[in-house]
């Protein structure tokens, strides 16, 4: 397709690279569980409930690639969502998977399995995801980039103009936003806690989606008219420095709450149902003084 019937997209593309990661990222640890534990171990312990917790874990890796190749493929100028695009997008995922299964290493095992104090813990493991994601985030790109002359490519530029570039900033912030702030919860989630085994882990990753479920809804409604001062160009550098300092901000406020949030979190659970709606007016509280944060932030002129 030529000119101007030419249909290009900004986020199907990167879209489906992230989804494809998702898919054999998921083939690749079923393999291994069937490897280790054989097939009657999945069968038994319900074959659904590996696969959603391994899709939890590894939701902000999805966001997080989703938001580097959309900001690659542009920079590339690959956007025809063509059926040979799409394909080769889907290996593209496939090698990504393969390399994240390779460079996860386990911290105890590091650690040779010594007490240690849980802040020490805790940085180890912030390394290690950093480490993780600046290696996929590197190796995505310069994938994409080495592969540019590969794709169909466009017989006309991306433009960002005055129609997209609202949308496309906001979604941008937004997906590397999430994908910042998941992992920055999922840090909080016992490490040694053996989610093959045990419910317990499930319970503490169902709990911190809900939490970021219900705490979001009124920051992202408030971002709506962000991001209308912008240029022709992606902003890509703003964007992330934006959404790393909204995280920065964000946890600062939920550690002022998290006293509080827990405590009648606890009272709660054992039996006095009366502080729901209390705990429900601290988390609208928090995520108002969230939702003011992201409007600050995000009202910057972006040149």
């Amino acid at each position: 397709m030529k000119n101007g019937l030419e249909k290009l997209s900004f986020f199907k593309l990167p879209f489906v690279l992230a989804l494809s990661y998702v898919f054999f990222s998921l083939m690749i640890f079923l393999y291994q569980i069937g490897y280790s534990y054989h097939i009657e171990f999945i069968i038994k312990n319900h074959f659904t409930y590996f696969v959603f917790i391994k899709s939890i874990i590894i939701l902000p890796y999805f966001l997080f690639i989703l938001a580097i190749s959309a900001i690659t493929l542009y920079k590339i100028n690959i956007h025809n969502f063509s059926q040979f695009n799409i394909i080769l997008v889907c290996l593209i995922g496939l090698l990504i998977s393969i390399v994240h299964y390779f460079i996860s290493f386990d911290i105890q095992w590091i650690m040779f399995e010594t007490d240690y104090d849980i802040w020490v813990g805790l940085f180890f493991r912030i390394v290690q995801e950093c480490i993780i994601y600046c290696i996929i985030g590197l190796f995505t790109y310069y994938l994409l980039k080495n592969m540019k002359n590969i794709f169909n490519k466009n017989y006309q530029p991306f433009r960002i103009d005055s129609q997209n570039s609202t949308k496309i900033h906001r979604n941008l912030f937004i997906i590397f936003f999430f994908a910042i702030l998941i992992q920055l919860y999922f840090f909080m989630i016992p490490k040694d806690t053996n989610y093959l085994q045990s419910d317990i882990s499930l319970v503490f990753y169902i709990v911190v989606i809900l939490y970021i479920i219900i705490s979001t809804p009124i920051p992202i409604l408030m971002l709506k008219n962000r991001f209308t001062k912008t240029s022709n160009q992606l902003q890509a550098k703003l964007i992330i420095k934006l959404a790393f300092l909204a995280n920065f901000l964000l946890l600062i406020i939920s550690l002022c709450f998290s006293p509080i949030f827990f405590d009648i979190l606890v009272k709660t659970i054992f039996g006095n149902q009366r502080y729901w709606l209390l705990l429900l007016l601290i988390l609208m509280i928090q995520s108002f003084l969230w939702g003011v944060t992201l409007r600050i932030l995000t009202g910057k002129k972006m040149d």
